[in-house]
């Protein structure tokens, strides 16, 4: 909705709305919002920049769209947590990943950009590095995994420099993942743990309905329990992932798989039978401390 909202198809007046909306229906007190730095999103058409070009030029009309969206939820009494990096020009184990090392001058300069604003905001308390950089198997390669942390513990190292107060998260794509060492990583933040000052993760699901065994919210937050040496506050974040009816599991939708096919035979097993805690819309609100 960046790009919508330079475009005038979206204006402030619909992000206020939007604001208003979802603190008086969900009674949230944080918004998630992210950045891109992302390749996809660099430019259009070849000719103008997003937020960067990749190449240390970053756009300050972005970055100012940014601040007002801040002070906009701090007008609500709202927190952002900024995600840096949705995604990477590598995704999988076997795809080239050297901008680990080639680029990582352009991502600390990105870093620095945003962070240098984050710091200025109250509202602004936890920033997130990344998203899932251990998903699509990126974790089972012990050389990659070591690669990405070090990668990390630079842009933490940035953090740190620029907006000290700030505390930093990894949101991983699984509950294990967060403590797995790899001794190709620097000293002292071999693990997403490690590196960290949150301890965070996606826990997708609510309720175990078999459709993602041991991917819900309650099996997690006995592991990390056990796992949480240090006593990090902890956010789990994508709760409810995915959000379609019958990939959650409720009575009578189709049984379908992660594409969207149906796959035969309708829901009947439903998270409520199995944890109780009323409509699909009515959750638990807040973070998990």
């Amino acid at each position: 909705w960046w790009r919508q909202l330079e475009a005038g198809v979206v204006t402030w007046t619909d992000v206020g709305a939007a604001l208003d909306q979802i603190k008086a229906e969900l009674g949230v007190n944080t918004i998630r919002v992210l950045t891109y730095y992302d390749h996809t999103f660099r430019n259009s058409a070849g000719v103008d920049v997003w937020w960067t070009d990749g190449l240390g030029n970053h756009n300050d009309l972005y970055r100012g769209y940014l601040s007002t969206f801040i002070d906009m939820c701090a007008d609500r009494g709202l927190d952002v947590i900024v995600t840096m990096y949705q995604l990477l020009p590598a995704l999988l184990s076997t795809d080239d990943w050297s901008f680990l090392e080639d680029d990582i001058a352009h991502y600390e300069s990105f870093h620095s950009w945003i962070l240098t604003l984050l710091a200025t905001k109250s509202n602004c308390r936890v920033y997130n590095i990344i998203n899932e950089p251990d998903g699509y198997g990126v974790w089972n390669d012990a050389t990659l995994a070591g690669r990405v942390l070090t990668f990390l513990s630079r842009l933490k190292t940035v953090g740190k420099n620029v907006a000290p107060r700030l505390q930093a998260m990894v949101n991983t794509s699984t509950h294990d993942n967060n403590f797995r060492r790899f001794p190709g990583a620097p000293p002292g933040r071999n693990s997403v743990y490690e590196l960290t000052d949150i301890l965070a993760l996606n826990t997708f699901l609510w309720a175990d309905t078999g459709y993602w065994a041991g991917q819900c919210y309650r099996t997690q937050s006995d592991y990390l329990n056990t796992k949480n040496v240090a006593r990090k506050p902890v956010i789990m974040t994508e709760c409810g992932h995915p959000s379609h009816y019958a990939q959650q599991g409720v009575a009578g939708y189709p049984i379908i798989d992660e594409d969207g096919t149906p796959t035969g035979g309708n829901v009947v097993t439903t998270e409520e039978s199995i944890v109780p805690q009323g409509g699909i819309f009515d959750r638990p609100k807040g973070v998990v401390t």
